[in-house]
């Protein structure tokens, strides 16, 4: 007979969730939205990326911190934050459910952390509001929903402190990347259309939404962690306030997309006016604008480095360390660039064999340009060069490639 719930360690928190052996699909992957209380083991790398940061965060801001897991479902999240981020005094785990409710608080007195970690059952942006009436000061509020996290983006930048963290989790990576761009659009106020490299696209869609609904409230964003994985996009933000530096930051940091679908060229515009000579000209044959959009760097390469100096050190148990060691390697080199390109998307548009990246990169180096490795996809680089630059070295590596 197969148990209903299993016991399991994530970091160093103790679990009980729903037996994953009773909930496969027929290909034998198991499908945590058909448990009774959700647990997806597939976001192990999510919550361990936001564990370093919260710690990261910890040592920067000192004191004690208090913290809301909105969606928490088996309390997974919460009892990580306390048990491994040093100076949390008090993790809100939320879920809607009363299942998970229940499931929380036999987590908690597992792990004997009840006057540390508080299970509640409550509407999550109801939940936010009513801590921002009593006047509660949040440090970091995690937003994991179950599909899109935009009907919580406004209760969590309203809810978080000024200079506190903000953590989203999209799942509806469809719409995001333009892959479904109507549903996209509809949802995220932006003009999109299908794209290569999707996430490229997604990810600066889900933060300029974000940082466009932070500057509805004089607030501002400053992406810290940005990633895709697997079937999700990981964001965690800073943010602050005042008018002025909302104003700055979407005058420098949200914009548009230029695309050429039929040379895959790029351009990022800023300015409204630009857009506008762009679109009357001849220049638009051909072109298609996507946005408004986060055109600005998807992380801090300081603020990452920390993080990965923190894994190295403190935290070198975690789960992922691995996977997490190599994806933070990779965000701090390409986290300052604008520009992702295909590589494999490019040599077939121009009908050469796919070169190695690392060719490609030493040609843009070679050119005057800093070039990086994306996360993106595996034959992806990250730069400010311009489009030509770019598919000029993919020509010429793919010919030293063939010879």
């Amino acid at each position: 007979m197969v148990e209903d719930f299993i016991l399991l360690n994530e970091g160093k928190a103790k679990l009980k969730v729903p037996n994953p052996a009773k909930y496969l699909r027929s290909d034998g992957v198991y499908e945590p939205s058909w448990a009774p209380v959700f647990y997806n083991p597939a976001q192990i790398l999510n919550r361990d990326i936001s564990v370093l940061a919260l710690s990261a965060y910890s040592a920067i801001k000192g004191g004690s911190l208090l913290l809301l897991d909105a969606f928490s479902g088996t309390g997974v999240r919460a009892l990580r934050f306390f048990k491994e981020v040093p100076g949390v005094s008090l993790a809100i785990a939320n879920d809607l459910s009363e299942r998970a409710h229940k499931l929380i608080q036999e987590n908690i007195s597992l792990n004997n952390v009840e006057d540390h970690v508080l299970a509640t059952s409550a509407d999550a942006n109801a939940l936010m509001h009513i801590i921002k009436s009593l006047g509660k000061t949040i440090h970091y509020v995690d937003i994991d929903p179950f599909g899109s996290p935009k009907p919580y983006i406004d209760s969590a930048l309203w809810c978080v402190r000024n200079g506190g963290l903000v953590g989203v989790t999209a799942t509806d990576t469809a719409p995001l990347s333009g892959a479904k761009w109507r549903a996209g659009s509809r949802h995220y106020d932006a003009h999109l259309n299908r794209f290569q490299p999707p996430h490229y696209l997604g990810l600066r869609v889900l933060l300029g939404y974000i940082a466009r609904r932070a500057a509805s409230m004089d607030r501002y964003v400053s992406p810290l962690v940005s990633f895709a994985n697997k079937h999700y996009y990981r964001l965690i933000l800073m943010v602050g306030r005042g008018a002025l530096r909302a104003d700055e930051m979407v005058a420098s940091k949200v914009g548009y997309l230029i695309h050429s679908p039929a040379k895959n060229e790029l351009m990022i515009v800023r300015e409204l006016r630009e857009l506008w000579d762009i679109i009357k000209g001849n220049q638009n044959l051909g072109k298609e604008v996507m946005g408004p959009l986060w055109v600005g760097e998807l992380g801090d390469p300081e603020f990452i480095g920390n993080l990965r100096k923190k894994l190295g050190e403190e935290y070198d148990y975690l789960p992922t360390y691995t996977e997490a060691k190599e994806l933070l390697r990779i965000l701090e080199n390409e986290s300052p660039y604008e520009l992702t390109y295909s590589i494999t998307e490019i040599a077939r548009r121009i009908k050469v064999n796919t070169p190695k990246v690392q060719a490609v990169l030493e040609c843009l180096e070679n050119e005057g340009f800093k070039a990086a490795r994306s996360h993106i996809c595996s034959a992806c680089v990250s730069t400010h060069a311009t489009f030509k630059v770019v598919e000029d070295c993919v020509k010429k590596s793919s010919q030293r490639t063939s010879e």
